[in-house]
């Protein structure tokens, strides 16, 4: 068995290195983690809360945006609006359906996870920055779907 050279040795550590950086940040951007690090509300922690759909923008390490869609499994959409509104000391909007077409077309235009409420459904948003004067923010959409399943939309940026 051959020796193995100083070249070989820096060669091997930089990869084991390398290896456990990329671990890192997989587990560091799973969705559970993401969405806890990013909201103020608790999201995992929430057996009611399933992740449907997550569509994530940028660096492993740094996201600068996402897209979220949660589903809510009991249906009761209502009971999400007043830990919201009070978490991060704001009030929000309830829609309807035609109402909410009006502000998506200019509000919500470039987003791929798009709500497509009933139409007789009530929508709730809410928007603001994660902490205050910071430049992350966030928006929630939560509505009732043709589907007839409720489903929370989360929105959040950096600017």
């Amino acid at each position: 068995m051959s020796k193995l050279s100083r070249k070989d040795i820096i060669l091997i550590v930089v990869t084991v290195i390398l290896f456990l950086v990329m671990v890192g940040g997989f587990i560091y951007d799973r969705n559970d983690a993401l969405l806890d690090r990013t909201n103020l509300i608790s999201i995992s922690n929430d057996d009611n809360l399933e992740v449907v759909k997550i569509e994530k923008i940028g660096f492993l390490y740094s996201r600068s945006a996402y897209e979220a869609k949660l589903l809510i499994k009991n249906g009761m959409w209502q009971s999400y609006i007043d830990p919201i509104q009070d978490t991060y000391e704001g009030s929000g909007m309830i829609m309807m359906t035609p109402e909410f077409y009006n502000y998506s077309d200019v509000s919500l235009n470039e987003v791929r996870l798009k709500p497509n409420p009933s139409a007789d459904a009530y929508i709730f948003i809410f928007g603001s920055n994660i902490k205050y004067n910071s430049k992350e923010n966030v928006v929630y959409v939560i509505d009732q779907e043709d589907d007839g399943n409720a489903y929370m939309y989360i929105y959040y940026s950096k600017d």
